[in-house]
């Protein structure tokens, strides 16, 4: 077999994870999980930015007792397939 030598473009890739397409697929996928966790008064919201070195998105608990009824019933581990579709 034949070497092969592989070469990574870090810039590229930095571009690409910073990206405002990868911001957006984020968004829309922590759109998703929170959508499917929030029930009644139990809100979750998104809060999302691109960061020095990627894009991000993250679910939180919008209140006291959303973020303790998460701490004893892990609804955001329940719903995560929801980032899938």
């Amino acid at each position: 077999m034949a070497n092969v030598t592989v070469k990574i473009n870090r810039q590229a890739i930095r571009q690409i994870l910073r990206s405002d397409r990868v911001l957006a697929d984020l968004t829309r996928r922590a759109d998703a999980v929170a959508a499917a966790t929030s029930t009644g008064d139990l809100t979750y919201e998104v809060r999302s930015d691109i960061g020095r070195a990627r894009a991000r998105a993250a679910v939180i608990a919008s209140g006291a007792r959303t973020n303790a009824h998460e701490h004893a019933h892990h609804d955001l581990a329940r719903t995560i397939d929801h980032a899938r579709r």
